[in-house]
């Protein structure tokens, strides 16, 4: 926790040296007297710990990466109630993979990039697997694979209704939140696809279309399930997720894909009898 205001001029984190944004508060909402920056904050914030990440044993012997079979994972952070969060992830069977492994697929995926593949678990996977989702249920192109240029200001062309619009995504952590990504060009709206904590997804939880005024150039973006955060006026924008869905399963992505080739209709797939 942390106050923002009063904070006397060219004072300095007392933990890193930059400058200091804030006066430090402990668990209990306690000033501790010590002024922090924004990234300590934000960084204490959301891990509830000043220490870096640190490999350890998860704290249940019968969660073991299928891949690699050890139960040794990354810690994400600390829960509110002071208990440490294990970076796990599932695939569509249930199974679990630890950070390791993820890094791993992550790394194969660098260099199959040069042959037209890349992994949909890493960021840029991810943002054009998010992309693909939002502009065939609207109805528009995506300017990255149009210009072949992943790097194009604005994400989406032009629609009659949301104008131009940037997309960001995020996976369900297991603390049950989505965390974005800054949006630091302008454009009309921003969509925030909200997808499930599985590899690969199974569903799209949440839409929200919000307007590029209210988020622009705003860090730490994080939408909470399931309790009130800071952001919770962005739920006031959700719109329906199943048109989302229908195209998500429409296609089956495999983990290392080809972007022009999702576009090109070479992961269709009309999937019968889906239940969620």
């Amino acid at each position: 926790m942390a106050s923002w205001n009063r904070i006397p001029s060219n004072t300095v984190c007392y933990r890193c040296g930059q400058k200091a944004v804030a006066w430090e508060r402990d668990s209990k909402g306690i000033t501790t007297g010590n002024l922090i920056c924004r990234q300590c904050y934000n960084f204490w914030h959301r891990h509830r710990t000043y220490e870096k990440y640190k490999r350890i044993t998860a704290d249940h012997t019968n969660t073991k990466c299928h891949i690699c079979g050890s139960s040794k994972t990354y810690i994400e952070g600390i829960d509110f109630e002071g208990k440490p969060i294990y970076d796990w992830r599932k695939d569509n069977d249930g199974n679990y993979i630890c950070s390791n492994c993820r890094s791993n697929i992550n790394k194969k995926s660098e260099r199959l990039w040069r042959m037209g593949l890349i992994s949909r678990y890493i960021e840029t996977g991810v943002g054009i697997v998010g992309q693909y989702i939002v502009a065939k249920t609207i109805g528009v192109d995506d300017l990255n694979i149009i210009n072949d240029n992943l790097r194009q200001p604005v994400d989406l062309s032009e629609h009659s209704i949301y104008g131009m619009s940037d997309v960001k995504t995020a996976t369900l952590a297991d603390d049950n939140r989505w965390t974005f990504g800054r949006v630091f060009n302008r454009c009309d709206t921003v969509f925030y696809l909200c997808m499930d904590r599985y590899m690969p997804w199974k569903d799209v939880e949440m839409v929200c279309v919000a307007p590029c005024s209210l988020v622009f150039d705003s860090s730490s973006i994080n939408i909470l399930k399931g309790r009130i955060g800071k952001w919770d006026i962005l739920k006031k924008y959700r719109i329906d997720e199943k048109p989302f869905n229908d195209v998500y399963h429409s296609v089956d992505i495999p983990d290392l894909f080809d972007p022009i080739g999702l576009w090109k209709g070479k992961y269709d797939e009309k999937i019968k009898n889906y239940s969620h």
